[in-house]
C-alpha cells in the first residue's frame, strides 16, 4: 500500500495532533474506560477519512459531469 507522508517541524508535533484530536472529536475515555485508539492512531484515521471524502466527491463529480454531458448529447441527438 503507498504511503503519504506530511512533515511536522517536531516541535509543533503535539500541537498539530492535539489540534486534530479537539477538531474531531477524540475523547480520552469511552464509557469510562481508556479509548483503545491512540491519539496518533485517531489523526491517522482522520487523514485517511478526509482524503477519502475528498476523493471520492472529486469522483462524483467527474461522474456527474459525464453522464451530464453524455445525456445531453444523448437528446440532442434525439432532437436533430
Amino acid at each position: 500500500m503507498a504511503q503519504i507522508t506530511v512533515t511536522i517541524p517536531d516541535a509543533q508535533a503535539v500541537r498539530v495532533r492535539d489540534a486534530v484530536c479537539t477538531h474531531y472529536g477524540y475523547q480520552a475515555t469511552i464509557n469510562g474506560a481508556p479509548n483503545p485508539e491512540t491519539k496518533a492512531q485517531f489523526v491517522s484515521r482522520k487523514v485517511r477519512e478526509f482524503l477519502v471524502s475528498i476523493v471520492r466527491g472529486e469522483e462524483v463529480k467527474a461522474a456527474v459531469n459525464t453522464t451530464s454531458a453524455t445525456t445531453a448529447a444523448a437528446v440532442d441527438a434525439d432532437f436533430v
